[in-house]
């Protein structure tokens, strides 16, 4: 038996076709923007925990196809885009903390790239991050 698929109709009577969902990488933008630009006084959690999912499964098919660089560069920008996000001052509290502590995340995938262990750059790159997460973890506490 297929599969029903459902079709929306405008308010005209002709039918159009669906629209096709984005592309991995158009919902990691399109999600990045959103917590880059967002100003509201409540934490949109469900916007982080589906931006990290999108950048880490952009890092984790980067490292499947053995694109270390892309990998790494993937989970570096998750990484800055929640740091700068949560010590921009234009945000609520609320928000600037929500991404503070969605840090560990990248941070912790960061540190377990198999690449990094053999990669002396990837390793003084990790290192500016492991002091910046130090510095920026004293501060939450």
């Amino acid at each position: 038996m297929a599969s029903a698929q459902i079709l929306t109709f405008p308010a005209t009577t002709q039918a159009h076709t669906p629209k096709p969902a984005p592309d991995p990488r158009q919902r990691f933008e399109a999600l990045e923007q959103s917590i880059r630009d967002y100003r509201g006084e409540q934490a949109q959690v469900s916007w982080l925990e589906q931006y990290l999912d999108a950048g880490l499964e952009l890092a984790c098919n980067a490292g499947q196809k053995q694109l270390w660089a892309l990998q790494e560069s993937w989970l570096h920008r998750v990484y800055r885009t929640l740091r700068d996000t949560g010590l921009n001052l234009d945000a609520s509290n609320a928000w600037r903390r929500a991404c503070l502590e969605a840090l560990y995340q990248p941070f912790f995938a960061l540190r377990h790239l198999p690449r990094g262990q053999q990669d002396p750059r990837c390793g003084q790159r990790l290192h500016v991050i492991l002091r910046d997460f130090a510095v920026i973890s004293r501060h939450l506490v």
